[in-house]
């Protein structure tokens, strides 16, 4: 029973030092060592128009320097009328190594769901009260009333002090853990990114499709060309690790940020006034 039980302890030891020396610190997702992760970036705003705006970027491993790398970041616009393409090569960026603890807590936050609250998205309460403030509710009557539709009857105050009611913002991030998100009304901000995840045995697909805030992620599988949807996986974190990745300027980054949330609910709280009959002429 000694010897057997030593013969284990030696099996355990001899395999977490092999899986060290083969893995190094190379980060696993579900198991399987991550080669590479592949963001792209869609903007909504070109689908209106002649032209598609693409932008890839793609981080690897480097098994020399034990690190995550920037291997690729690049812009495309495609013109459709004209069948031409124009590729945008920003090489300042290759090379540049992602901090791994960061792209590890990319990696486990999108296998984990995290229902919101306001307590557990980052967010504090002055930096709240700062985004739904007086100001930034003009700022959002404006863009909302811009079209003609509708014309707001309460004073940005009394707007203001009802969007900073936390049991009204929390009733608002529910809607994300049901799916119903359709009345953020803000879906001209949005836009499409996808990961992709290689690891040594294969792809992990994942898409914002057009969601608000790009919550909740969808996992997809992509067998011979079919895209099937998996799995929901709602976790704020995502977009904050993301955010901490990607460069300030990548397409699709503005709208993981916690700003684009809070514009998003500030609308969605106007078409709930308008619902209960207080707010709005139509």
């Amino acid at each position: 029973m000694f010897e057997m039980k030593n013969r284990h302890v030696f099996l355990s030891i001899f395999w977490i030092l092999y899986t060290g020396i083969v893995y190094g610190q190379q980060l696993t997702f579900r198991g399987q060592p991550v080669e590479k992760i592949y963001i792209n970036g869609y903007p909504i705003s070109y689908e209106q128009t002649n032209c598609d705006k693409i932008e890839n970027f793609v981080i690897g491993y480097d098994k020399n320097t034990d690190s995550y790398l920037i291997n690729l970041y690049r812009r495309r616009i495609i013109d459709r009328i004209q069948n031409q393409e124009k590729e945008e090569l920003l090489r300042r960026f290759n090379g540049n190594i992602i901090d791994k603890n960061i792209l590890d807590s990319l990696l486990t936050a999108l296998s984990t769901n995290k229902p919101p609250v306001f307590t557990n998205i980052n967010l504090d309460s002055k930096k709240f009260k700062t985004l739904t403030n007086k100001k930034h509710i003009q700022k959002m009557i404006k863009i909302f009333t811009g079209g003609g539709h509708f014309k707001i009857k309460a004073k940005p105050s009394a707007l203001s002090k009802g969007c900073q009611n936390l049991d009204t913002f929390n009733l608002y991030l529910s809607g994300f853990l049901l799916l119903d998100t359709s009345n953020s009304g803000n879906s001209y901000l949005n836009n499409l990114t996808t990961i992709a995840i290689k690891t040594d045995k294969g792809f992990f697909y994942f898409s914002s499709q057009w969601q608000h805030f790009k919550q909740p992620w969808i996992e997809e599988s992509r067998d011979s060309g079919k895209i099937k949807i998996i799995n929901y996986v709602l976790n704020f974190d995502i977009n904050q690790y993301l955010i901490q990745i990607l460069p300030k300027k990548f397409y699709s980054r503005n709208t993981m940020e916690i700003q684009h949330l809070i514009e998003g609910y500030i609308i969605w709280y106007f078409l709930e006034r308008k619902l209960n009959n207080t707010a709005y002429n139509s």
